[in-house]
């Protein structure tokens, strides 16, 4: 009952989505922790796909603009890369990330990020190539399913 009541005034309040994002950085920070890296200390981070599906360049309702904001109120550094969205065009809650365009999807700029956030799992991205490259990738959309891994490489959130 209790919990019911805070997720109602939560809901009331408009802050359920940061509610569970803030709860998901904090699991998202394990895998940095075994790994001797610290997610919110002024880590660099490349949020892979700003799409709210596959495949797609529809922002709308999309969690990674809401993941960028809080990983930069813990000083992270914040690149993205997304195939179907260029440039982040203006969007009403996020007008401070307006402009910022996608990295390339090359070996030497991928491997530069301490960790890899698969927000939208487009199926144009070569997860093997991924997999090479980074040592730490978090992985929300189950995207790595099938693609070999070293251990502890790949943490499901």
């Amino acid at each position: 009952q209790k919990i019911s009541v805070i997720l109602r005034e939560l809901i009331m309040a408009g802050d359920l989505v940061k509610f569970m994002l803030r709860n998901d950085l904090n699991i998202l920070n394990l895998p940095l922790f075994y790994s001797k890296k610290y997610l919110f200390l002024s880590r660099t981070h490349v949020i892979l796909g700003l799409a709210y599906k596959p495949d797609v360049d529809d922002m709308r309702e999309s969690p990674s603009l809401a993941i960028m904001d809080l990983l930069k109120e813990y000083n992270a550094d914040i690149s993205y890369y997304d195939p179907h969205i260029p440039v982040i065009p203006p969007t009403r809650d996020y007008l401070h990330w307006e402009g910022m365009h996608t990295v390339a999807w090359e070996e030497p700029v991928i491997r530069s990020f301490d960790a890899v956030i698969i927000s939208t799992n487009h199926s144009s991205v070569d997860y093997n190539q991924l997999a090479n490259w980074c040592d730490c990738i978090i992985d929300t959309r189950n995207a790595m399913n099938g693609v070999e891994q070293k251990p502890g490489q790949v943490w499901k959130a």
